[in-house]
């Protein structure tokens, strides 16, 4: 679902921990991150920094599809913001 990151209307960079919440809920992953995203203060800031396996699994998710969900899911939404 393409629309989440749409729908947010802000520029990735001022998202909060619940709009990262809503773009990571429209991935298709194995679970619901919402709770580990708002731990861990994962706001838009850093997400465009997530860009690695290790960094993923470091924030504590290292399901080997849900990590590439979010490093593909990550990239084009950085294409598409730029």
């Amino acid at each position: 679902e393409d629309s989440a990151a749409s729908s947010i209307g802000k520029i990735v960079g001022e998202w909060n921990v619940e709009d990262v919440a809503k773009w990571m809920g429209s991935l298709s992953l194995s679970k619901d991150y919402s709770e580990l995203v708002k731990q861990n203060y994962l706001i838009g800031k850093v997400l465009c920094e997530m860009n690695s396996k290790s960094d993923w699994n470091d924030f504590g998710i290292s399901v080997f599809g849900d990590v590439r969900l979010l490093l593909s899911g990550l990239k084009q939404l950085i294409l598409k913001t730029e």
